[in-house]
Formats: C-alpha cells, structure tokens, sequence
C-alpha cells in the first residue's frame, strides 16, 4: 500500500502532466485538480524547456 498521487512502474509515460499540481491527497487535499483550473494553472506551474539526446 502507497500513500501516494501518482505511482507508475515500468510505464513508458506517466500519463499525466507532472509539471502541474493535482490538488493533493486524502485531508491535505484542496479538491482543485489540473482540469478545473485550467490554463491559467498550467502555464504558472509550466516552464518548457526542449532537450535533444544524440543516440
């Protein structure tokens, strides 16, 4: 058992924005998840950085 918001294992992605908060969990929750906020969420908790990796 894992108190946790996200827990992926062996996944090739996350499936969720990591760059944005969730709102938190059980009693620290504030019940404001990504979705509700919206854009304006997103682009205050979002720095886009592009990164190239040579083989």
């Amino acid at each position: 058992r894992v108190g946790s918001g996200v827990v992926k294992i062996n996944g090739a992605t996350t499936g969720v924005a990591m760059n944005a908060p969730f709102g938190g969990m059980k009693n620290s929750s504030t019940q404001t998840y990504k979705e509700q906020a919206g854009d304006t969420m997103m682009h205050f908790y979002t720095l886009d950085k592009t990164v190239y990796l040579s083989p």
